[in-house]
């Protein structure tokens, strides 16, 4: 997270922002912010310019991190053996080839938070499941041993 924006020098003055002692409160309609030490001779133009930036790296900050806690929160865990035995490997976005894992065509098991797409070739081509659970033993969706890209369903 960025924390520290540090000095912005320039036109007529300088303004110090900390985003850790920075608050934006969003209410009724309203942005508060508060904590932006402002220097004595700054022109009012660029104190609006600055307040701005500072709003908008604040919400961004916010917004990818309710966005980091939604998608990470899918993932799948592949297993060499069945019913989730053996060497794994826990994947939480698209992986193309899972011999970049050292894992391809030896997954028989898996378990699932959100649905999945496991593909039987490379970049999601060929023969596909999809997968919504977890799955003691990929032969019954006729995965066995098959698993060369898999990625989270959209």
């Amino acid at each position: 997270m960025l924390r520290d924006i540090g000095e912005i020098s320039g036109m007529e003055g300088m303004a110090i922002v900390h985003l850790d002692q920075v608050r934006l409160e969003v209410a009724r309609g309203l942005c508060i912010i508060d904590g932006i030490r402002w220097g004595d001779n700054m022109n009012s133009t660029f104190k609006r310019g600055l307040t701005a930036l500072v709003a908008t790296a604040l919400a961004c900050t916010s917004a990818m991190a309710q966005y980091d806690r939604h998608h990470r929160g899918r993932y799948i865990v592949l297993f060499e053996k069945p019913y989730f035995q053996g060497r794994s490997v826990t994947i939480e976005g698209p992986v193309p080839q899972l011999d970049a894992y050292n894992f391809n065509d030896k997954a028989q098991s898996a378990q699932v938070r959100g649905a999945w797409v496991l593909c039987a070739a490379k970049f999601f081509k060929n023969d596909c499941v999809t997968i919504n659970r977890d799955t003691p033993q990929l032969k019954q969706v006729n995965m066995n041993r098959r698993a060369t890209s898999v990625r989270p369903l959209r």
